[in-house]
């Protein structure tokens, strides 16, 4: 597969260059999922991650804090994780995993030095 060109990825300090291809549907709707809450509705393999990571890179860059993303099984929770620690440029033990089988105190140690946390609701 080709690399995309420069001006055809994203540029973001958080971003690691080259690693999102920049789509404008997905770049306005991060746009719009910044200034309000937002929620985004797209079909399967358009985005939805790719615009959440967008988010998150801004609020993260800007305001700092801790960035809680949720998704409904334990797969997806690891698709999400290994997408965010590939595609964000911060360590990959700030990216952290919350399932239902990491215990309490185990959560509350891994929050402590998390910046993204992706979890299962459990």
């Amino acid at each position: 597969m080709a690399e995309p060109r420069a001006e055809a990825t994203v540029e973001h300090p958080l971003v690691v260059e080259g690693a999102l291809e920049r789509r404008r549907y997905q770049t306005e709707l991060a746009r719009t999922a910044r200034a309000d809450h937002t929620l985004v509705c797209l079909p399967t393999g358009l985005g939805k991650t790719a615009v959440s990571l967008l988010v998150t890179a801004h609020r993260l860059h800007e305001t700092g804090g801790v960035s809680l993303l949720l998704a409904p099984t334990k797969p997806l929770v690891s698709q999400h994780a290994a997408f965010y620690r590939e595609a964000l440029a911060i360590p990959d033990d700030e990216v952290v995993v919350f399932t239902g089988e990491v215990s309490p105190d185990d959560r509350a140690a891994l929050w402590d030095d998390a910046r993204v946390v992706v979890a299962t609701p459990q």
